[in-house]
């Protein structure tokens, strides 16, 4: 952003562009510097701040949607703890979604995953992802935000879900809302159910 102001120039005033002063780093939320993109860029998932969202005030209302205490801010990510996930959820890839879980993953080591590194011969549809943790197994396809699921993919989980198994799908917005980190911990044996 950029602010003008003029300045004298042989008895004329002239617009001279100055940038807006930087937002500092500390302003930054760890992580969202550069979003979306992924990597270094991502915003930073963990299962700490996952669980605690519900916990902060505005979080675990299952909307979403982060408060902010500042007016006008709902977009701003420069803005410490404040951004919309649903915004940030349209534009993550399925890789990004991935990563996130991962770094999920890391933190309960009682969890074994498994995820089809090629699914090209593979039975068509399977889930990309079965966790098993003591408390329960959890089958889920990964999807962008507005990505559909195949004919395949569909018979898979309504097969799973018929048999009794906890299928389903995540989504980024799942990710961002903490959803994702709450599943995976309750599987763990910690929190609430799947």
């Amino acid at each position: 952003m950029t602010t003008i102001r003029s300045r004298r120039a042989g008895g004329r005033h002239l617009p001279e562009a100055t940038p807006a002063p930087a937002t500092p780093a500390s302003a930054v939320p760890r992580g969202m510097a550069g979003w979306p993109g992924g990597g270094e860029g991502a915003p930073p998932f963990s299962l700490a701040a996952a669980t605690s969202q519900a916990s902060a005030p505005g979080g675990g209302t299952g909307e979403g949607k982060l408060q902010s205490r500042l007016p006008g801010a709902e977009n701003n990510p420069a803005i410490v703890g404040t951004y919309t996930p649903s915004v940030i959820a349209a534009g993550m890839t399925e890789r990004q979604l991935e990563d996130g879980i991962r770094r999920i993953l890391k933190d309960l080591p009682s969890l074994l995953w498994y995820h089809t590194h090629d699914s090209r011969r593979s039975p068509s549809g399977f889930p990309d992802l079965v966790t098993v943790g003591p408390w329960g197994i959890l089958y889920r396809e990964l999807k962008k935000e507005k990505g559909r699921l195949t004919k395949a993919q569909q018979e898979w989980l309504n097969a799973l879900s018929s048999a009794g198994a906890n299928a389903g799908v995540w989504r980024p917005n799942a990710l961002l809302s903490g959803q994702i980190a709450r599943e995976l911990a309750a599987i763990a044996g910690i929190g609430g159910a799947a």
